[in-house]
């Protein structure tokens, strides 16, 4: 795929959050509604081909945070959610990787994050078993 082409979604998406409001504060009520508006805009654009499901997980991981920020999730609640997210996230990086669609560098980026939530989680919730 033309990456050109690909990138296109994505600057829909950022441009909408734009055209939407972009939060000033992070723990705001307006955050979490711009969130879960881009959100649902990239659930629209999954539907028609103009996003991956790579862009509705990095949505939906915002929005996760945005609501934890908001303190309309418990930790508890927010890690449950945002590791299972993110692992998702981690298994379409990968994926994407192996077919050449994301580099090597995206893939180490989204593992780190993924260990990072983990261990701002850790204690919180129990460790799954691999």
């Amino acid at each position: 795929m033309n990456p050109f082409k690909r990138a296109l979604p994505l600057a829909a998406v950022i441009l909408a959050t734009f055209m939407c409001g972009t939060p000033s504060r992070a723990a705001d009520d307006d955050a979490v509604k711009d969130a879960q508006n881009l959100v649902d805009l990239v659930r629209r654009q999954l539907q028609t081909g103009y996003s991956s499901r790579m862009d509705l997980a990095l949505a939906e991981g915002f929005l996760l945070e945005m609501k934890f920020r908001a303190k309309q999730l418990t930790r508890k609640a927010y890690c449950k959610d945002a590791l299972a997210n993110l692992h998702l996230m981690t298994d379409l990086q990968k994926n994407n990787a192996l077919s050449g669609q994301m580099s090597v560098k995206d893939t180490i980026d989204a593992e780190r994050e993924y260990y990072k939530l983990a261990d701002f989680c850790q204690g919180v919730i129990p460790k799954a078993k691999d």
